[in-house]
């Protein structure tokens, strides 16, 4: 079959290199052979160079926090404040702080050298009973204390009893300077109360049964059982 003109010149036309379409970029053509394609590694000795870090999104928010802490707690907060707190029948537990300015005030009062020269005591006092005024303890005793001693646990001498404590400086002449003193703090007993004014009344199940509006015990028997209510004698005068 003869092939007409047009349709060879056609044919020869579309065996060449196809021109790029207008608009359009050409592909880049793949690398010829026999040509060695650049090395993503550098050569030895070539300088780096430096890699751009890449931040996290969470160090771009500008955003406020909503609370803020301190990164260490601190050791004292420059107050004055005296605190006792019982613990168990025997046993007390006292704390405080002095800040600088009361220590300035207790060395202009006893002179620095004789401040220096004086022993940190907490003196505890009992108070049982009696409304202290600062001078009618029952009885007293003294803890000398260490350096630095912020806090310390105090043997009581008897148990059921109200005490208060003082820090202060005993001077070298048997002087006790009192620079804070704390709260009346009672302990408990530690045994069983000694008072029987406690008296529980006999009820009678018929009775108790009628008070609540019912007519007939359904139990039939005349049976007695303490109740739980207690209560006080009546002839106590408190």
């Amino acid at each position: 079959k003869k092939t007409s003109p047009s349709r060879a010149s056609k044919k020869k036309a579309g065996t060449g290199t196809a021109s790029p379409a207008a608009g359009k970029p050409p592909r880049a053509s793949a690398a010829p052979r026999g040509r060695e394609r650049p090395s993503a590694k550098p050569a030895a000795g070539a300088a780096l160079a430096p890699h751009a870090a890449t931040a996290s999104p969470r160090q771009h928010d500008a955003r406020p926090a909503r609370y803020s802490f301190p990164q260490t707690i601190p050791q004292a907060y420059d107050e004055t404040y005296f605190r006792a707190i019982p613990r168990d029948p025997e046993w007390i537990y006292v704390y405080w702080e002095i800040s600088n300015a009361t220590l300035e005030e207790v060395a202009r009062a006893l002179g620095q050298e004789v401040m220096q020269r004086s022993k940190r005591i907490l003196r505890v006092l009992d108070v049982t009973g009696i409304d202290y005024d600062g001078s009618n303890a029952v009885s007293s005793f003294d803890i000398e204390l260490s350096p630095f001693a912020n806090n310390w646990y105090i043997k009581v001498p008897k148990k059921a009893g109200t005490y208060v404590v003082e820090c202060g400086y005993l001077t070298p002449d048997g002087r006790f300077y009192v620079v804070i003193r704390s709260n009346a703090v009672a302990v408990p007993r530690g045994e069983m109360s000694p008072s029987n004014r406690e008296q529980w009344s006999e009820v009678k199940t018929d009775a108790l049964i009628r008070a609540s509006g019912l007519k007939d015990s359904p139990l039939g028997a005349s049976e007695t059982f303490l109740s739980s209510a207690s209560f006080l004698a009546r002839n106590d005068d408190s």
